[in-house]
């Protein structure tokens, strides 16, 4: 598996939630727009698994995002307990994901 498999399911969510989506815009795994008053920018950084280098992968890119948010591939014991797969950062916490890319908004 590879980073880029993972693009297919987060377009698909991103697209169900309103987003234009576009991958690898200047470093950026996947950079969506969601149109509106105002619009809404979210910056999606794909990774096999999660690290400290995601995190702060993900902490450098809130300067240029309204919204960042980290997608990892479930494993199988995490599967088992529903975890996302799309995880937001905690001051933009509004969206996850499971990996068919089925929106959940609370």
């Amino acid at each position: 598996m590879s980073e880029t498999s993972l693009y297919p399911a987060v377009k698909r969510y991103l697209e169900a939630a309103g987003f234009h989506v576009k991958g690898e815009v200047n470093g950026c795994d996947v950079v969506a727009v969601q149109p509106g008053e105002p619009l809404q920018l979210a910056i999606v950084e794909m990774k096999l698994g999660f690290s400290l280098e995601l995190l702060l992968q993900a902490t450098d890119r809130m300067r240029a995002a309204d919204e960042v948010w980290l997608a990892v591939p479930a494993t199988r014991r995490a599967s088992a307990r529903s975890t996302p797969s799309l995880v937001t950062h905690p001051s933009s916490c509004r969206s996850s994901a499971d990996t068919t890319g089925s929106p959940s908004r609370p």
